[in-house]
C-alpha cells in the first residue's frame, strides 16, 4: 500500500479544480447556494442547490457540500482540489480516510491535494430531526419502512433530489415522482424536502455517475446540515455483494461532520430480502414503488427495462407483482429477449432463480430465467458493435452518448 501511496502523491501537481464564489441568495420561493467551478484552462461553471425558502435555516453555507461533491472527482482526474471557503474540521481530517479507501480499489484514482482558506468545526450541533434520501425506489422504501417497523429512530422528513435520477429537463417525471412522494410523506406524517440541483450535469462529464453519486449525495446533506443530527443513505447492496461503489458501507459515514452523521443503511439485506420483507407487505410502496433509468417516453417504470425486469422478477417470487399498480403486465416474450450478460443482472436473476428453486415455485418464471442467464444470442455484430461502443463511451467520453440517446429519447 506504502508503494501505491508514493505512486499516487506523485501524480496530481500540475492541474487543479477551483471553487470560488460561494454565495447564498433569496430568488422567489427559493434560496439558492451556489459556487463557479473551474479547472483549468476551461471557462468556469455554476454549480447550485435550490432548497425551497421555509428551509434556509438548514443551509450551511461553507464549501463542505462541494468538496464532497467534487473530491472523487478531481482525483479520477488527477486534479488538486482548491475551496475558496471554509470546511469542516471533521470532514477535510476525513479525506485521508476516504483516499486510502479509494486507492485500495483499485480504480484508478488518483491523489489530490485539498485546500481550503478556512477549517472550522460546525457551531451548529444541536439539530435534532432525522432524514433519509428517498427516490420510491426499494432501497430508499425499504430504509424507511425498516426503521419505522423496528423502532429506530423517527425519520422526520424525506429528501428527494431532482437532477439526479430524474433529469433536470424531464419535468413530467419528476412532477409525477414528486406527487407520489407526498402522498407517501403525508400517509407517514413525514416532511418532503426538494432540492433542485444541476451537480449531476457538472460532475458526469469528470466521473461516472456509478462512482460519483455517493459523494453527491452528501454534499445534499452537508448542505442541510443544520437542519438534522442522523441522514440514511439507502444502500444499494448486501454485504457479500459489495464491490468499489459511489455508495459504500465504507465510505458513507467519512463524510461526516461535528453535528451530522451519514449512515449507509440496508446492506444486511439483498434486494429480493427488502422485498420479502418489507416491500411485499406494504400497501404504500406498492402503490408507488419507482425503479426505472430508462424512463422511456417518461414513463414512471417502463417495464421494459432490465431493472424493471428485475424488480417485476423479484416482486413476483415475493408473490406480490399483481399488487404492484406501477408495472404493466409482465412481457415474457420481452423478458426473454433482455441482455442479462452483465455482473448485476446476472446475480439478481440468478437469486430470483435460486428462491424459486428451493420453493419449488413458479416453473413458468423458472425455465424463463434459466434461458435468460445462460442466453448466448448476444453475440451477433449489432450486439457486439453496441457493446464496442458503450465500452469506449464509457472509458474515453464520459458516457456522453449514454446520456445523449437518453435525454433525446433515441432508440438504443
Amino acid at each position: 500500500m506504502k508503494n501505491k501511496l508514493n505512486i499516487h502523491n506523485n501524480t496530481f501537481l500540475d492541474k487543479q479544480t477551483r471553487i470560488s464564489g460561494i454565495s447564498l441568495k433569496e430568488e422567489g420561493e427559493s434560496v439558492i447556494l451556489s459556487a463557479l467551478i473551474e479547472r483549468g484552462k476551461s471557462k468556469g461553471m455554476e454549480i447550485y442547490f435550490r432548497v425551497p425558502v421555509e428551509y434556509k435555516n438548514y443551509i450551511n453555507t461553507d464549501g463542505s457540500s462541494f468538496l464532497a461533491a467534487l473530491l472523487l472527482p478531481a482525483m479520477k482526474n488527477g486534479e488538486r482540489l482548491k475551496i475558496d471557503g471554509t470546511v469542516s474540521q471533521k470532514l477535510i481530517s476525513n479525506v485521508s480516510a476516504i483516499k486510502e479507501l479509494l486507492f485500495s480499489w483499485d480504480q484508478g484514482f488518483q491523489n489530490t491535494e485539498v485546500t481550503s482558506q478556512e477549517v472550522k468545526s460546525d457551531d451548529n450541533t444541536k439539530a435534532d430531526r432525522v432524514a433519509c434520501f428517498f427516490s420510491g425506489g426499494v432501497d430508499s422504501f425499504y430504509t424507511f419502512l425498516k426503521n419505522k417497523h423496528e423502532n429506530h429512530e423517527k425519520i422526520t422528513h424525506f429528501i428527494f433530489v431532482h437532477g439526479f435520477d430524474v433529469d433536470l429537463n424531464n419535468k413530467r417525471l419528476f412532477e409525477e415522482t414528486l406527487c407520489n412522494i407526498k402522498n407517501i410523506a403525508e400517509n407517514e406524517g413525514v416532511e418532503v424536502i426538494v432540492i433542485e440541483t444541476n451537480l449531476r450535469d457538472i460532475v458526469d462529464p469528470m466521473l461516472e455517475w456509478g462512482f460519483s453519486f455517493g459523494g453527491a449525495l452528501a454534499s445534499i446533506g452537508l448542505l442541510l446540515r443544520n437542519g438534522f443530527k442522523k441522514i440514511y443513505i439507502p444502500s444499494s447492496n448486501s454485504y457479500d455483494e459489495l464491490f468499489p461503489w459511489g455508495s459504500h458501507p465504507d465510505l458513507d459515514h467519512l463524510w461526516s461532520t461535528e453535528g451530522l452523521t451519514f449512515i449507509h443503511d440496508g446492506s444486511e439485506a439483498d434486494r429480493l430480502e427488502k422485498i420479502q420483507k418489507y416491500i411485499a407487505k406494504s400497501d404504500l410502496a406498492l402503490q408507488y414503488l419507482r425503479v426505472c433509468y430508462r424512463n422511456e417516453r417518461g414513463e414512471y417504470n417502463c417495464s421494459r427495462c432490465e431493472k424493471c425486469f428485475r424488480t417485476m422478477v423479484e416482486l413476483r417470487v415475493a408473490g406480490v407483482l399483481d399488487k404492484c399498480q406501477t408495472f404493466k403486465p409482465f412481457d415474457m416474450g420481452a423478458f426473454k429477449k433482455i441482455d442479462a450478460r452483465g455482473h448485476i443482472p446476472q446475480m439478481y436473476f440468478q437469486k430470483s432463480l435460486s428462491a424459486l428453486k428451493k420453493n419449488n415455485s413458479d416453473k413458468e418464471l423458472r425455465d424463463a430465467l434459466e434461458y435468460v442467464l445462460s442466453n448466448k444470442e448476444h453475440s451477433s455484430y449489432k450486439t457486439k458493435i453496441r457493446d464496442f461502443v458503450n465500452e469506449f463511451d464509457g472509458k474515453h467520453l464520459n458516457h456522453f452518448i449514454y446520456k445523449l440517446i437518453s435525454r433525446n429519447k433515441l432508440p438504443l
